[in-house]
């Protein structure tokens, strides 16, 4: 696992490698850096050595709902702003009741410019 190449970074979950790479692409234009796991447990594993400060997370993936990521955060005590990224609204308010610690939602497809004017204000960017 590589170390992140700027003092802040995104870790970006997601199982649809074409969007990682965009959404990299994006932020790598901007300053940002941007590391991705492609599951919930690779995300779990990256976080066992590395925090991220600030997380995308697309829920439904084939292995393990980004849910199972939600819980491995609370359980772990770890406070990392998290953003929700989902094609199905209705997972919006089955997490709303579960009370997790989200700080907003994007659909799918998401806008990169929305994705990056959240992150300016997350990470205290001009």
């Amino acid at each position: 696992m590589r170390e992140p190449k700027t003092p802040k970074w995104i870790l970006y979950i997601d199982d649809e490698v074409a969007q990682c790479r965009m959404v990299g692409d994006f932020f790598t234009q901007k300053g940002i850096d941007v590391m991705f796991a492609f599951s919930v447990p690779m995300a779990n594993q990256i976080l066992e050595t590395l925090i991220p400060d600030l997380v995308f997370l697309d829920l439904r993936m084939p292995e393990m709902h980004g849910r199972e990521f939600l819980h491995f955060l609370q359980k772990k005590g770890m406070e990392i702003p998290v953003f929700v990224i989902t094609g199905y609204p209705e997972d919006i308010s089955e997490l709303e009741e579960e009370a997790f610690e989200i700080q907003g939602f994007f659909t799918k497809p998401v806008k990169l410019e929305e994705l990056f004017d959240q992150t300016k204000k997350i990470l205290n960017l001009k």
